[in-house]
């Protein structure tokens, strides 16, 4: 079993958090090198030991019972591992002054966690203190968490209210781990309804009128409500990597189940 970061978009956060999502998709940096009908290959053995558990782009040979005729020389992994691995949230924060202390403050839901319980739940295994006091807290803990927070929302300016970009979170501040239950590689434009879901879709009966009512879905709050969870996935990604973005190129779908610093959730 290997740990390792994933930087985590703000829409992501609320749905793994709440349990709604049970999925992430990342576009594949080595798409197949040329438009015809490239699949993806695992290689689970192989007598090149730098080629095992990764993946490569193979043409299948369309005579029956045959193999490939045509392969990529490149080999790559999945950068979230493999089932059975664990991944650690990297999300946006601060590290601010509390009523409890010395604490953590994440952009997503404004919510804060004091050092205390980091202190308890990681220790120094995760580059953690094992006390609270000023000397050992690892960070510069300038701002109250209230200020932070108006600041966001654009209720007055300051100097030295900043967040923290989330590539520069360290492991001990992370609140999310999560256990890899499985990856593929699949075209983008080919998820499943229910794939859709376990994207963290949020659902909600609409109605046209007062009589006729259906269960609709979204993104997030600033995006329209659909029948179609397709159609509301498709939305979300486009806002995010741009108009046309959802096409198809492949994408690694990773699914996962939530950790606690005690095990399963």
């Amino acid at each position: 079993m290997k740990e390792r970061p994933i930087l985590l978009y703000q829409h992501e956060v609320p749905g793994i958090i709440d349990g709604q999502r049970t999925q992430l998709r990342r576009v594949v940096k080595h798409q197949p090198p040329t438009s015809e009908d490239w699949r993806p290959w695992f290689c689970a053995a192989s007598t090149e030991r730098s080629h095992m558990n990764k993946w490569h782009w193979a043409i299948k040979d369309p005579t029956e019972g045959g193999g490939f005729h045509k392969m990529d020389e490149v080999y790559f992994a999945s950068p979230c591992g493999l089932s059975g691995d664990r991944l650690w949230g990297r999300e946006t924060w601060a590290d601010v002054n509390s009523e409890d202390g010395p604490s953590i403050m994440y952009r997503t839901d404004l919510s804060v966690r004091s050092w205390l319980e980091f202190s308890k739940s990681f220790g120094p295994d995760f580059g953690a203190g094992p006390s609270m006091d000023y000397e050992s807290y690892p960070g510069d803990y300038v701002m109250w968490h209230d200020d932070l927070a108006a600041y966001d929302m654009g209720h007055h300016k300051e100097d030295g209210y900043r967040w923290r970009p989330s590539i520069h979170m360290p492991r001990w501040a992370s609140r999310i781990t999560l256990e890899v239950t499985d990856v593929r590689v699949e075209r983008l434009n080919d998820i499943s309804e229910e794939d859709a879901k376990a994207e963290g879709l949020e659902s909600e009966i609409q109605y046209l009128d007062a009589m006729n009512g259906s269960v609709c879905f979204r993104g997030s709050p600033d995006l329209n409500w659909n029948p179609c969870p397709e159609a509301s996935f498709r939305e979300l990604w486009e806002s995010i990597n741009g108009k046309g973005s959802f096409d198809s190129r492949w994408v690694w779908a990773v699914t996962f189940k939530p950790i606690t610093n005690g095990g399963e959730k």
